[in-house]
């Protein structure tokens, strides 16, 4: 029976580590002063003129009657504090404890500031104060949420190994509004012009990095759903003006420039049926991926990457590695209220990504990839943080001969094996199924494999595939029948895996699964048999203190926010979390209501810091549990199971 887990508190922390430090407010200034200086040197053409004034924006402390029990020797303490550079050139977290890592976060745009904060960045920051608040309660420094930097104590200490790619897009600031949005359609409901939309500005933005094309190609038409207006744009007899078209309309500007400006956003969200509506425009990234190349002679071989096949680490040197061919990425991503389209376009030292909101310039900066919450919000933002159903557009270039395609075919999960073991020349059958989550479509061949380290010893099965459809629209399944270990084979131990090859390539690519399922079974060779072994591949959550209830009381009708922090010492956990209110009763049937109960990403080794929010309580008044649960099995499904084991208040 599937069921979510309940997380046990254990209050096991009460020991005292002699060795901790309180950083000062002048230590803190210092760090920040070099870190800045070091991030803001031998930058190219970015370079500053003169030196960056820093002063202290704000420093967080927990209160001295805080209900935090697991921070009490903090109290009155500051846990961090930040530093404005003059002049709106960005900002720096600097953490108030030595064991903590030095830089939290930071911006070369922009300043800091605390008025009107939205929901997801008081969480950011609340993570924080708990976090380095319970530094002072243990003997051993827990992963810091949203924590990246390869140092502690003194910044002057780190080694700059790493590549740097600065921002490919340099001052490149367009928005959704005006002028942007002049030509697009005008909405009688509101009396107003829809904007831009969040992915053509996103795509107009990397259009104006290349300058290119010089004049579009082919017609569109189509109706606009929400206005119910047929829209139509001949691109093929349209030259863009990248002569006059700036990179920042903060400023004043002409009507040539404007224009030139508007056309190309307008062009760019024809070209992806964009849904415009005042409300908020919208696309699909199947939909501008396809425009890019069939209205702009963009490369056919640009690419859409789901995160859902990467762990942390390896999504970053994915986005590294496409940033290193100087080629902006189109970023999608979801948060509580909505998604966003934006453009990856660099990276430091550090660990952390430059990203451009398409908000004119705000909040453009440096953000962990696991935590995409930018402080200050634009036209069409929702809530922010776009820390969820993450994907990428690579290979955004002009026509490149030497650009290839790789076929995108993935597992859905793990495949099955109807036998755990088998006589040394017994058969088994495998089950599996998979998707095409790449632009085109795929012909080729999918084989079950026999590995050794990364060397195919063995085809043990395989299939044909015709024309497997785009975008997670062609699935099949499969089972791979009759297969048996060649006598070929020693004893020994080696991996049963995946593969696909598209007609006309030469090697096979292992098929990789979702990253909360392993994508291979053990295999152990003996003389008298052979096992099949699906690996562990599980999460390992705990909860590092209890739940907190943010009004401190509930009431019923009433709106009620929900804080907890969570440690993964297992394999990375990505599923739905969430807060359940259980009465307490020895019914059979007890009242009960969840909150929050959406997707959350926490990686191996990491705490996060959450908020569950509800507009109202539902249950009727009475004494009640508060209990986290999360998807145990770490599958996507069958949410609303009963919890088991809750913490009490």
């Amino acid at each position: 029976m599937r069921k979510y887990y309940a997380f046990l508190l254990f209050l096991s922390f009460f020991f005292q580590n002699l060795c901790a430090k309180q950083i000062t407010l002048e230590e803190a200034f210092g760090l920040a002063n070099r870190f800045f200086a070091s991030v803001t040197s031998d930058r190219g053409s970015n370079t500053r003129t003169t030196s960056s004034v820093l002063t202290l924006a704000y420093t967080s402390v927990i209160p001295a009657d805080s209900k935090d029990t697991r921070a009490v020797s903090s109290l009155g303490l500051p846990t961090y504090y930040v530093f404005n550079a003059d002049n709106n050139r960005g900002f720096v977290i600097v953490a108030a404890d030595d064991r903590a890592r030095s830089i939290l976060a930071y911006s070369l745009t922009g300043s800091f500031g605390l008025e009107n904060q939205p929901l997801q960045v008081r969480q950011w920051l609340s993570g924080y104060d708990i976090e380095i608040a319970r530094l002072s309660e243990v003997s051993s420094v827990p992963e810091i949420a949203g924590m990246v930097s390869p140092y502690a104590g003194d910044i002057t200490t780190r080694t700059m190994t790493t590549s740097v790619v600065e921002p490919l897009l340099g001052d490149i600031v367009w928005n959704q509004d005006t002028p942007f949005n002049n030509e697009c359609p005008f909405d009688k409901n509101y009396s107003m012009t829809a904007p831009v939309g969040c992915v053509a500005t996103a795509a107009a933005q990397i259009m104006k990095y290349y300058n290119y094309p010089l004049k579009g190609k082919g017609t569109k038409t189509y109706t606009c759903k929400i206005l119910n207006k047929r829209l139509s744009v001949d691109f093929s007899n349209t030259t863009y003006d990248w002569v006059n078209m700036l990179s920042d309309y903060n400023g004043k500007y002409s009507e040539a420039q404007a224009k030139a400006a508007a056309i190309l956003s307008y062009h760019v969200g024809v070209s992806c049926n964009m849904d415009y509506s005042v409300e908020g425009s919208g696309a699909t990234a199947k939909d501008i991926a396809t425009g890019l190349k069939n209205y702009f002679s963009y490369d056919n071989n640009l690419e859409y990457i789901e995160r859902t096949h990467f762990n942390e680490s390896d999504w970053s040197d994915f986005l590294k590695a496409e940033l290193n061919e100087k080629r902006p990425i189109l970023y999608f991503g979801e948060g509580p209220s909505g998604g966003h389209a934006f453009v990856c376009d660099g990276y430091d030292v550090n660990g952390f990504f430059h990203f451009n909101w398409g908000w004119g310039g705000i909040s453009n900066g440096y953000y962990q990839i696991s935590a995409l919450e930018p402080q200050d919000l634009g036209i069409g933002s929702g809530m922010g943080a776009y820390n969820h159903y993450q994907a990428i557009l690579i290979g955004i270039q002009p026509p490149n001969e030497s650009s290839t395609h790789l076929a995108r075919v993935q597992l859905n999960g793990t495949f099955n094996m109807q036998e755990t073991e088998t006589a040394r020349e017994g058969t088994n059958k495998a089950t599996i199924g998979f998707f095409n989550y790449g632009l085109q479509s795929f012909t080729g061949e999918v084989i079950l494999g026999l590995y050794k380290d990364e060397t195919l010893l063995t085809v043990l099965s395989s299939t044909a595939v015709t024309k497997l459809s785009p975008l997670g629209g062609g699935t099949k399944g499969f089972t791979f029948d009759e297969f048996s270990i060649p006598s070929s084979i020693e004893n020994g131990t080696y991996r049963l895996l995946v593969a696909q090859k598209e007609n006309g390539v030469s090697n096979y690519t292992i098929m990789l699964t979702p990253v909360n399922y392993p994508n291979y079974h053990i295999v152990e060779v003996t003389d008298n048999k052979v096992s099949y072994v699906k690996p562990e591949f599980e999460p390992l959550l705990s909860m590092v203190k209890k739940p907190e209830i943010i009004s401190t009381k509930l009431y019923k009708g009433r709106k009620a926010t929900f804080r907890v922090t969570v440690k993964n010492d297992g394999e990375e956990f990505y599923s739905y979390m969430g807060i359940l209110l259980q009465k307490k009763s020895l019914d059979e049937e007890k009242e009960r209501q969840y909150v929050g109960m959406f997707p959350t990403r926490i990686p191996k080794g990491a705490t996060r810091t959450f908020e569950y929010s509800t507009d109202a309580i539902e249950v009727s008044p009475g004494d009640y549990d508060v209990v986290v649960v999360c998807d145990v099995d770490n599958a996507w499904s069958n949410r609303w199971w009963d919890a088991i084991g809750p913490n009490e208040f």
